[in-house]
């Protein structure tokens, strides 16, 4: 059998607009921690920032999130509210505590709470942004472009 399959040409516009994402500057990528206790939320969050050029490394629960924290050195955190044990508030606060002096730490709380007590809760736990799963891939990838950018801007 011989199949011959004709594709319309796309316009200019969408490919002039996957180029802009491809250009970002090799300063955005950073070292990322995953907090989730739901592996699949987990692992489909790793695997994109992976394909984008991050270091990501995973967590399940608080504690080991801490313990991996102090070893890794994140830049970025996305920490999920809900865990067993110890939540994420309380992993939040933690980690600004022994956040060295000078050192820039991101965190994001990524979490099925979207209600306003829960954002004024995440404020004051430390976080730097509340977003309510499911979290649209765009907004993950423009948030570490943002991260990269003032790193860059502050060390040169």
């Amino acid at each position: 059998s011989t199949f011959t399959l004709c594709l319309p040409l796309l316009p200019d516009t969408p490919a002039a607009d996957s180029g802009s994402v491809d250009a970002r500057p090799a300063a955005a990528r950073c070292r990322v921690l995953v907090v989730d206790d739901d592996p699949a939320v987990a692992d489909s969050m790793s695997v994109l920032l992976q394909i984008d050029g991050h270091d990501v490394r995973t967590a399940a629960t608080g504690e080991a999130a801490l313990q991996l924290a102090h070893s890794f050195r994140p830049q970025l955190v996305l920490l999920d509210i809900g865990l067993q044990g110890v939540d994420g508030y309380e992993v939040a606060r933690r980690l600004r505590a022994q956040q060295a002096a000078g050192e820039r730490i991101s965190l994001v709380a990524v979490t099925g709470y979207g209600h306003e007590a829960a954002r004024a809760r995440s404020e004051e736990a430390g976080f730097d942004r509340h977003l309510v799963k499911p979290v649209r891939p765009e907004t993950l990838l423009e948030l570490l472009a943002e991260i990269g950018s003032a790193q860059t801007g502050r060390s040169g």
